[in-house]
């Protein structure tokens, strides 16, 4: 790969971090979902695995309704790994309250401060991630 290829694959890549974030945010299911490869795992902080798109879906599903969230994504630092794979690294701040009649959810502490490995694959349809894990770095519970 030349410097701009990987220029491309890494804005590519950083990308789908920030996309995880306004999708998660948005409650769009099928945005979130296509940010994955098909066969993708994804790890998150309390230690719960969820493999492949269908497992991402019933996830969203479970989750209530009436709970709004903000990721604020960022150091993000992505590294082209191969022709065909890269890997990255971001941290999330997380605020998450629930919205009660329609009213604005009430500012609370963040609810966390995540640290965000990423592994990225190049498919057809572009970079997609194959494999996310977070944990916490901070919580204010």
């Amino acid at each position: 790969m030349n410097k701009a290829e990987i220029r491309a694959a890494e804005q590519d890549c950083a990308r789908l971090i920030t996309g995880y974030c306004q999708a998660a945010d948005c409650d769009d299911v099928e945005a979130f979902v296509a940010l994955f490869t098909t066969d993708a795992k994804w790890s998150s902080p309390t230690g719960s695995t969820v493999h492949g798109h269908d497992e991402m879906r019933e996830y969203f599903a479970a989750r209530p309704g009436n709970v709004v969230s903000a990721h604020i994504c960022s150091n993000i630092l992505v590294e082209v790994t191969g022709a065909n794979s890269a890997a990255g690294r971001s941290l999330s701040t997380v605020y998450r309250n629930a919205a009660v009649d329609g009213a604005p959810a009430v500012l609370a502490p963040p609810l966390a401060i995540a640290e965000n490995w990423d592994e990225f694959a190049l498919t057809e349809q572009g970079w997609r991630i194959r494999h996310r894990r977070s944990r916490i770095l901070f919580a204010s519970r």
